[in-house]
């Protein structure tokens, strides 16, 4: 009888280690995963990229936003490009300013910046500020 192509052979007499059957299908899995992760960041790296590159040649005609020459030439100088990654999912522009000013005055770390998001340090602020004002019109 002809085997097929793909047909599994399992023959009786050979008694395979279930735990090494475990680790292998385990390393599959777990190689397939973050090889599925890396491709998907890269293709999100290059969606950035692309939207990037056609706001800047199609809206802009390759100058800058009028927001980018107020605040990069102070700051760039200050920030890596880890901490604007980190500045970027923030809500208001006020809040990424506020961030951005202070890891340039106090010339925080990206960890130490991803701290003070992460205990909403622009938010608080905004509250004791709100409570001042409130507090100086009576």
């Amino acid at each position: 009888m002809a085997k097929k192509k793909n047909e599994i052979v399992v023959h009786s007499e050979i008694q395979l280690d279930e735990s090494l059957i475990y680790e292998k299908v385990v390393n599959i899995i777990e190689t397939r995963k973050t090889n599925a992760g890396a491709y998907a960041n890269r293709e999100v790296t290059l969606m950035y990229w692309e939207v990037g590159h056609y706001i800047n040649v199609n809206v802009l005609g390759d100058g800058r936003a009028e927001y980018g020459k107020k605040i990069l030439p102070a700051l760039s100088a200050k920030l890596s490009w880890s901490h604007i990654i980190e500045l970027l999912p923030l809500k208001t522009k006020e809040a990424q300013l506020y961030y951005a000013q202070d890891v340039a005055e106090r010339n925080l770390g990206v960890r130490e910046l991803r701290r003070q998001i992460s205990r909403k340090a622009f938010e608080r602020g905004e509250i004791v500020n709100t409570g001042l004002s409130v507090d100086s019109s009576k």
